[in-house]
């Protein structure tokens, strides 16, 4: 149900969900049966019997479960793409405009090393040239 709200439905972002549900879940049956083995009257008297090992595990497994949903989320929406550029070329990248200008050698003791010269554009006019190597 939470992936279609989401935007399209995918059997990969379901089943992230689904294992991130898991690990809240087991989490939380576990701190609930550790405070019902606990004396005391109230739930925080409980909770300060559980020693803090097990308290520092609990909160372990639910960060796992943060991290399958960051993972999941992130992998599922993300868009990638690796265009096969020529000199003079401008793909547009997510809303913006680069044009690849040239591949230049960069100068290094211990290996060969390049860089690529790239210009953003914006209405046509060059904004700023980069170089990542």
């Amino acid at each position: 149900m939470l992936p279609a709200l989401l935007g399209e439905w995918t059997v990969m972002r379901s089943f992230g969900l689904l294992l991130a549900f898991w690990v809240f879940a087991s989490t939380a049956t576990a701190l609930m049966s550790k405070l019902r083995a606990q004396p005391g009257a109230g739930w925080l008297a409980r909770l300060r019997g559980i020693p803090r090992a097990q308290l520092g595990m609990l909160l372990a497994h639910a960060g796992i479960g943060v991290f399958v949903i960051g993972v999941t989320m992130v992998k599922s929406y993300e868009v990638e793409r690796d265009p096969k550029m020529a000199p003079g070329d401008t793909p547009l990248v997510g809303g913006h405009t680069f044009r690849f200008d040239r591949v230049r050698a960069v100068p290094s003791r211990t290996t060969s090393c390049s860089a690529a010269v790239s210009t953003y554009m914006e209405s046509g006019w060059n904004t700023c040239a980069t170089a990542s190597g």
